[in-house]
């Protein structure tokens, strides 16, 4: 069985490790409801909306 991605409470970043690779958190939930993987986060107009701070899966609503 696969294991489901947490989202970090802090910034929403995805991860399936113990500690957020984008902000050093250990607070984490499992429920959130949409995703958006960011490539360019410097350039991008949805990343300034979703707050999130450097590239990769976030989690839209945790």
């Amino acid at each position: 069985m696969a294991v489901k991605d947490k989202a970090c409470k802090e910034c929403g970043h995805l991860t399936k490790e113990e500690v957020c690779e984008n902000c050093n958190s250990r607070q984490f939930v499992e429920k959130y409801k949409g995703t958006v993987v960011m490539f360019d986060n410097d350039n991008s107009i949805i990343a300034e909306k979703a707050k999130t701070t450097g590239n990769g899966k976030f989690a839209l609503k945790y």
